[in-house]
């Protein structure tokens, strides 16, 4: 069983957007399943100024 933080995050998914000009990109696959994630970041100062 998850717990409501978990939970909460499938339900009500945050950050889903797909930036334009991103610093990097990471992209991610389950065999298994079939899922696939991509990640993107944008970086500003040696810091992380948005993730998605």
């Amino acid at each position: 069983m998850y717990n409501k933080t978990v939970l909460d995050h499938f339900q009500n998914p945050r950050n889903l957007h797909e930036m334009k000009s991103p610093d990097g990109v990471g992209m991610g696959a389950s065999p298994v399943c079939g899922d696939v994630m991509t990640l993107y970041r944008s970086i500003k100062d040696e810091s992380v100024k948005d993730a998605s």
